[in-house]
């Protein structure tokens, strides 16, 4: 047995406002690969779950990324406060032949407990769907969650003629990019199945606010614009497995454009999840069963049968940390005053970089005075290009990440950790999480002390 997936597509033409199920069908057909079809069902492994609800992040705030700006017993006591949060949701079901049902205890949930615990799972669920919606050979390989990414992007509507600053209410939930690099959008939902049509068509209405999708200087229209629901009912008599609709309006826009400075949204999405991951506990593995990975700890994940190996060095290094620092005291100070305002671009570059070396004083040496001449420099020749201009932040801000090659120092760790684990990922079920982490199955491995 495994988990039911639908499928829905519009029916052939699907007017402004329309809603589901009415002006939608079922459908089987893989829009990415033509050798297959979409499965019907599929089974759902109790590490992919896991991995979802750790590295997926949840909540309405945008506050949670900036680990950069907290001492090291705050980002501790907020990881720490992550990872119990998703276990706890993950300590709900039974994984039986590949479904997910509610443990019997859960229909004892105060009302509010149980809301709580059905938008969690609308948004790991929303991950998983994903994956099975791209297929196998469009893998995605970041997801970012809009409580990271909303500090990395800006919302440019049609009636403005230079792009907003992101906020929570203008992005969707999840942006995904795929092993072809395309993107994605998605809009989560969970709930029991008589919210299941109001949910549907609630996020119909909020993917279709969102047409394309700009990076650097290419514009990306998204590869699918997706709406997923996790059906979730209290167990009453017997558990009912949990059910999963994902439905792609391919239907109007309005023209607005998200604007993503990607590398910054990687860096701070990994960061984040490395944070949450390291604050697990060390599990003491018996190494009958599983071998030691050189570089890697495992920690245990609440489930007694599931183990992470986390690479020891931190993602947040120290040319990192101080990178996106930069950046976002860059966006900060001019969303306040907008790149026009800045008199004087030596200065203000100077107080950018010195703010930077203060919130990232605990998480590397302090800035020497060449140091603090050089990053001052490719701030200062980031802002040259937008003064005199009607340009928005974004110009800025993709000048100074080519100066800093955020991208190339995040991807090219993240490609050093995962070289290291393929020997062990090919001799055990696992997968691998975004930041090179390895969750494995793997029952009885956890030694007694």
């Amino acid at each position: 047995m495994s988990t039911k997936f639908n499928f829905w597509k519009p029916k052939l033409s699907r007017p402004t406002g329309g809603v589901f199920r009415k002006d939608f069908e079922a459908t089987n057909d893989n829009g990415f690969d033509t050798l297959s079809d979409l499965p019907g069902s599929m089974p759902i492994t109790q590490a992919e779950f896991m991995q979802a609800a750790l590295e997926t992040g949840y909540g309405p705030q945008h506050a949670w990324p900036a680990t950069l700006w907290m001492d090291a017993a705050q980002q501790a006591e907020l990881c720490h406060f992550l990872s119990q949060r998703a276990q706890s949701v993950v300590s709900m079901f039974d994984f039986e032949a590949g479904r997910m049902l509610p443990k019997r205890f859960s229909k004892c949930l105060e009302s509010s407990e149980w809301s709580a615990m059905s938008y969690m799972v609308g948004q790991i669920g929303a991950t998983i769907a994903i994956k099975h919606w791209l297929g196998a050979h469009r893998a995605p390989i970041e997801v970012m969650h809009k409580s990271v990414f909303a500090n990395a992007s800006l919302v440019k509507m049609p009636m403005y003629t230079v792009p907003k600053s992101a906020t929570i209410k203008l992005v969707p939930d999840l942006l995904v990019k795929d092993s072809s690099a395309n993107w994605h959008i998605l809009e989560a939902k969970g709930g029991k199945a008589n919210y299941r049509e109001r949910a549907v068509n609630k996020g119909l209405a909020q993917v279709d606010a969102h047409d394309n999708i700009r990076t650097g200087g290419t514009l990306h229209q998204p590869q699918s614009r997706i709406c997923s629901f996790v059906q979730i009912d209290r167990p009453t008599k017997e558990p009912r497995a949990l059910r999963f609709d994902v439905v792609d309006p391919d239907g109007p826009q309005d023209g607005s454009e998200l604007i993503v400075f990607e590398d910054l949204a990687s860096a701070m999405t990994r960061s984040l999840i490395d944070a949450t991951l390291k604050s697990l506990p060390v599990a003491h593995v018996d190494r009958r069963f599983l071998e030691p990975i050189p570089g890697y700890v495992w920690r245990q994940t609440g489930s007694p049968d599931i183990l992470v190996a986390v690479p020891n060095e931190p993602m947040e290094t120290a040319d990192i940390s101080i990178a996106v620092a930069l950046m976002l005291e860059t966006r900060r100070r001019l969303t306040r005053h907008g790149p026009r305002r800045v008199r004087d671009a030596r200065q203000f570059a100077a107080s950018i970089v010195e703010e930077a070396a203060l919130v990232t004083r605990g998480l590397r040496d302090p800035l020497v005075s060449g140091e603090l001449e050089t990053y001052a420099w490719m701030v200062e020749s980031a802002l040259d290009g937008a003064f005199g201009a009607n340009l928005s932040i974004f110009p800025v801000w993709d000048a100074l990440g080519k100066k800093l090659s955020l991208d190339r120092k995040s991807r090219d760790l993240v490609d050093a950790r995962t070289d290291r684990v393929d020997g062990m990922r090919a001799r055990h079920e696992s997968n691998t999480g975004q930041t090179g982490a390895v969750y494995v199955r793997f029952p009885g491995a956890i030694s007694p002390r």
